[in-house]
């Protein structure tokens, strides 16, 4: 279903794009290779590494792993197109991955801990 959502997607924005006046939309090699690599290469690396993660976690894990791909992206950014890291992003990430490790962890003390203890309680 993902790749019909993403091909009809694509076609709604190229229409869009297309009917606009230039100023909005420029069409150069750069622009035009961005949005190859973006749509083509990138995604298809995410679909391919999420369905292999599928295939070694339970659902349930690897679904929660996911909620870490914004910061993923987020240091990518930094790391390949010098963004600027504010306080703002940095606090943001924190919070997210902070957010996905403490479900992990609780998930992997439900398991673990069967007995009444405070082991693993917060």
């Amino acid at each position: 279903y993902t790749a019909w959502q993403m091909t009809f997607g694509a076609a709604i924005l190229a229409v869009y794009s297309i009917l606009n006046p230039p100023e909005l939309v420029s069409f150069t090699p750069v622009s035009i290779l961005t949005v190859i690599y973006g749509g083509a290469l990138a995604s298809a690396a995410a679909f391919f590494l999420f369905n292999y993660l599928l295939t070694h976690l339970e659902a349930g894990k690897a679904s929660i792993a996911i909620m870490a791909v914004p910061a993923v992206g987020v240091l990518s950014g930094i790391l390949f197109f010098r963004e600027p890291m504010t306080p703002q992003i940095a606090l943001g990430m924190m919070i997210l991955l902070g957010g996905v490790l403490l479900v992990l962890w609780k998930k992997r003390c439900n398991k673990t801990v069967k007995k009444e203890s405070t082991a693993c309680n917060i």
